[in-house]
C-alpha cells in the first residue's frame, strides 16, 4: 500500500483528535454499499452477511 502524503498524513492525525467515529448499525444496514464507496480511508467493506463492516481506523472524517 502506498504510503499517505505530507498533507494526509497532517489530516489523519488532526481527525484522530476528534471524538466522533463511524458505526455501521448493522440492523438497520441495507448493504446499499455507499458508506463503503464514500469512505475516503477505505475502511468499510462488505462482511460475510453482506453488512458492511469496518475493517480499518476511523479517524472520523465526518463524510
Amino acid at each position: 500500500m502506498k504510503a499517505a502524503s505530507h498533507a494526509l498524513q497532517n489530516k489523519i492525525n488532526e481527525l484522530k483528535l476528534r471524538a466522533f467515529k463511524a458505526v455501521t448499525d448493522l440492523l438497520e444496514c441495507k448493504s446499499c454499499g455507499t458508506c463503503i464507496r464514500i469512505c475516503p480511508l477505505k475502511i468499510r467493506e462488505f462482511g460475510l452477511d453482506g453488512k458492511a463492516i469496518i475493517i480499518g481506523q476511523c479517524f472520523g472524517c465526518n463524510i
